[in-house]
């Protein structure tokens, strides 16, 4: 009820209403309780009570003062319980406020009142009823009292609903069939046509719209065409047959075409509906299979092998001149010899098979040895009689079914050890065969119902005989399936259309199996449908694998979206970099923020594509490791410093816990320090700010153990098996806020492996933080490590100053990595090209050259080959410094003289590094 009732005193024991207090018109008020309903006029109720309605009575200002029994059986209450206002109770929530507004809205207007709303019913069921009310008014038009009623409305309602829903899942077969379907009015003008229509006719669906079809008919169909299509348009209900189509692009195609008179009604003229099926390859097989019988007798007397034909009798009616040569005899010879009842054929064995073809099957006789003297009547012909034949008999069947000719076909097959190994390859692929394409095969009736038990069909689904008759084996189909599954049958019914649909089938374990279904017609010489036969195929894994394709091309789609996005974003701040130095003038403190800011950008950058190529060569298995042997806490602190930027960033709080005891791993110090960084730099950019991260470590047995800890977002369950996989993110709203590729943990994964370990994710859902494991071979015993601890490395020697040419064709990278090596003491040239690189280099005398491979007018290969032709390049040391660095790139420079391979951009302490490693001279 709404707060704004008000409710007057009543006077329970005598049952008089009293009178209502002042208000305004609309306003709704509520009266005494109790049976009001003695002030109705007798013949008012006794109509009320004799219609066959939910009738009711209320006062001018809308206070209901009267319900006929039918109405009170209906909610299952008193009349006590109903009196007043408390109607709106008996509503369903969704419908009680905007009919409260549309009865006061009556009330105060005095207009007619009509709503659909749903009333509980006594069951606690709401069923939809329509609610119409009208004032009965006195002479002066005032308002006596309003009389309603409900009428029942619920299967209506329902009904235009599914009505709604079968028109929309028509409209969606429609435009996504499998077979062309088009609408012409009784002109033979297209209304309307599907995509699949225009497809087989070589026009868009639009196009079509106004043609007769007669324009892209062939011109010897034409007549035909004319002709049916003005029976239909005379009366007739329907037809099939075959025609052809004249394409746009000239080329000829076959159909199938059901044509189908469409009456309207209401008013609207009658269509027509075509369906057509592309049949051109059915066509040019069958215009194939004619020539072959043309071709038949022939081809029978060329054939390479046996063919005898016999009568039902068993008696031989013709043999070709292979089974002449093959027996060494003629058909004259054994004219009167009747093969069912041949005692040498019973002793070889082969009678028995060769009844069952007369019987109607089709059956391979035992491959036996024969002595053809023995076998034949008059005997052989040949020297040597003894043949090994394999026999194969096929019954040629009338429409009855009836036996009227028995193929019998033999094969010399003398080679006993190669005719096992055939038939045993045969046998194999035979069995892969029926194991790769088993289905279901069913068969109904023309009408389309399951007439007889379908042992395919209950194997798999477990449905009986009798749960799966008449119309009954939709139930096996998924509820969501069943309407859609029944309509399209129902149409291939009707249009007499091969029948192609897809749905999901449960199976006899209660699982739910994508299937896809097709089912012929099969047409007897009167041309009426006498049954379907259809089967049904297992697409399920088809479909999975589908969705995981589908599901990896977005992954893949989103990963490059996200590396275009970070490759782009070091570049910003780089830019600008640049022009706050141009700008900055005199001013040392805004070029040296700006020369940080662009130097961590750049390493960002240098970071991103490294972590790309790592990748790359931990998949193809190129990645190399330089292992030693090292202590675990110089690996951990050297991932610490290189994280330090992230967790600062973060103001996150990380705890570092070691044993006491040194702990020895053999491995790769720079790439396993990688693998505790990104590990640091996960925990640090999926834990809010101010989070913990802990890094612990310790040698159990033979195995090291580390553990990044964080309290942190989290990893959802579902994410858990997965979150090692290449593009793979748990939170791409966090990734792409905080930066970075998504591939950390898959790096990480490779590398660890690659160590001879494991790495494993844990996770107790959103918001309880994150913990990886890696388990790494321990190396030596513990006091071997106490041993190592505390020796110092040896010292550096200072780097030698060298002359050194760089040569690349890009002005500024040639110059700004001139000017680094000058800082670093070395005198330097640069060049631009090949050419130029041996003009320099033969005034210059460089020790090193430092030489760009893709440059104009000569390459960095050819450049390298003629230096190394020159008597001043034979001594020089060639250090290839170039942006590609796959495997092949430093195999080729390798070939054409370069020593070193350097991939852009190079560190300057990697590059002071190789100078020093030089020694201290170059040659």
């Amino acid at each position: 009820m709404s707060s704004n009732v008000a409710r007057p005193s009543t006077a329970h024991e005598t049952g008089r209403v009293e009178a209502s207090p002042a208000r305004r018109p609309g306003t709704i008020v509520d009266g005494p309780p109790g049976d009001l309903s003695g002030s109705i006029d007798p013949h008012i109720r006794q109509v009320a009570e004799t219609l066959p309605a939910l009738v009711w009575l209320a006062r001018p200002d809308g206070f209901i003062e009267y319900y006929n029994q039918r109405f009170l059986h209906y909610l299952g209450k008193t009349f006590e319980e109903m009196v007043g206002w408390v109607w709106p109770e008996t509503l369903h929530p969704d419908d009680s406020e905007r009919t409260r507004i549309a009865w006061e809205t009556a009330c105060r207007t005095g207009s007619d009142y009509e709503i659909e709303y749903r009333i509980k019913r006594h069951d606690g069921i709401y069923r939809w009823h329509r609610g119409q009310a009208a004032p009965f008014r006195d002479e002066n038009g005032q308002i006596l009292r309003w009389i309603g009623t409900c009428t029942e409305i619920d299967d209506h309602r329902r009904a235009e609903e599914e009505l709604g829903a079968l028109a929309a899942q028509y409209r969606a077969v429609y435009d996504q069939a499998a077979v062309g379907i088009a609408e012409v009015d009784l002109d033979g003008r297209f209304l309307r046509a599907n995509a699949r229509y225009g497809e087989i006719v070589g026009y868009l669906p639009e196009e079509l719209i106004g043609r007769s079809f007669l324009e892209i008919t062939h011109p010897d169909d034409i007549a035909e065409g004319r002709d049916r299509m003005a029976r239909v348009a005379a009366g007739a209900p329907s037809y099939a047959y075959e025609k052809r189509y004249l394409r746009r692009d000239g080329r000829v195609v076959w159909v199938h075409a059901a044509v189908s008179r469409i009456c309207i009604g209401a008013g609207r003229p009658d269509r027509i509906v075509a369906v057509i099926e592309d049949i051109t390859s059915r066509v040019r097989l069958e215009e194939s299979l004619r020539s072959s019988e043309e071709r038949f007798r022939g081809l029978m007397e060329q054939a390479p092998f046996s063919i005898q034909i016999l009568a039902p009798d068993g008696t031989t009616r013709r043999v070709n001149r292979a089974w002449e040569q093959l027996w060494g005899t003629t058909i004259d010879a054994i004219a009167t010899d009747n093969l069912l009842h041949d005692p040498r054929l019973e002793a070889l064995g082969v009678l028995g098979p060769l009844r069952r073809a007369f019987e109607g099957e089709a059956v391979v006789l035992p491959t036996i040895p024969y002595d053809l003297n023995a076998t034949i009547s008059g005997g052989s012909r040949h020297d040597d009689p003894r043949r090994y034949i394999a026999a194969s008999a096929y019954p040629l069947k009338d429409v009855e079914g009836r036996v009227r000719e028995v193929v019998l076909v033999h094969e010399d097959v003398t080679e006993p050890r190669l005719a096992e190994e055939r038939l045993q390859r045969s046998e194999h692929r035979y069995r892969s065969l029926v194991e790769m394409t088993a289905a279901i095969v069913w068969t109904t009736a023309a009408s389309g119902e399951a007439d007889i038990h379908q042992p395919a069909w209950t194997a798999f689904t477990g449905q009986s005989a009798d749960e799966q008759s008449g119309w009954a084996w939709l139930e096996a189909v998924h509820p969501d399936d069943r309407l859609s599954t029944a309509a399209a049958w129902a149409r291939s019914i009707a249009t007499r259309s091969p029948f192609r649909h897809e749905h999901r089938l449960r199976r006899h374990d209660g699982e739910y199996r994508y299937m896809s279904i097709r089912a012929v017609p099969m047409i007897g010489p009167n041309g009426s449908v006498y049954e379907w036969v259809g089967l049904h195929a297992d697409i399920t894994e088809a479909r999975l694998a589908e969705e995981a394709l589908k599901d990896s091309d977005r992954r893949k789609d989103e990963f490059l979206a996200t590396l275009a996005h970070e490759l782009r974003n070091p570049l910003a701040p780089i830019r600008n970099g640049l022009e706050v130095m141009r700008r900055a003038g005199a001013d040392p403190a805004a070029i040296e923020s700006a020369r940080a800011m662009m130097e961590r950008q750049l390493a960002h950058l240098v970071r991103l594509v490294d972590d790309l190529l790592d990748l790359s060569r931990i998949s193809r298995g190129k990645i190399e490791l330089r292992m030693e042997r090292v202590e675990l806490s110089r690996v951990v602190w050297q991932a610490v410093e290189t994280s330090r930027p992230a967790i600062e960033a973060g103001d996150h709080e990380l705890i570092v816990e070691l044993p006491d005891r040194p702990i020895l791993v053999d491995a790769d110090l720079t790439r396993l320090a990688q693998v505790i960084a990104n590990l640091l730099n996960n925990a640090a950019k999926y834990t809010p700010r101010g989070g913990q991260i802990r890094l612990l470590a310790e040698r159990s047995g033979a195995r090291v153990i580390v553990k990044v800890l964080d309290n942190g977002v989290g990893i959802p369950a579902l994410m858990l098996p997965r979150i090692f996989e290449m593009f793979t993110q748990v939170d791409r709203s966090l990734e792409r806020s905080q930066g970075g590729l998504g591939i950390g943990l898959s790096l990480v994964k490779g590398l660890v492996e690659r160590h001879g370990g494991t790495v494993e994710a844990r996770s107790e859902g959103h918001g309880l933080g994150s913990e990886f494991e890696v388990i790494l071979p321990a190396a030596g015993s513990p006091e071997d490590a106490e041993e190592t601890q505390g020796k110092a490395a040896p010292g550096e020697t200072p780097p030698a100053k060298r002359r050194i040419l760089v040569v690349d064709d890009n002005r500024d990278a040639a110059t700004s990595l001139a000017m680094l090596l000058n800082i670093l003491g070395n005198e330097t040239q640069t060049a631009h090209d090949g050419i130029e690189a041996l003009e320099v280099g033969l005034a210059f005398r460089p020790d090193v050259i430092l030489l760009d491979i893709g440059m104009p007018r000569m390459n960095g290969y050819d450049a390298a080959r003629r230096i190394r032709e020159e008597t001043w390049g034979r001594g020089v040391v060639l250090v290839a410094l170039t942006g590609w660095g796959q495997e092949d790139d430093r195999r080729r420079s390798r070939e054409a003289g370069f020593d070193l391979h350097l991939t852009k951009p190079v560190e300057p302490a990697a590059l002071e590094k190789m100078l020093a490693g030089l020694g201290s001279s170059a040659g």
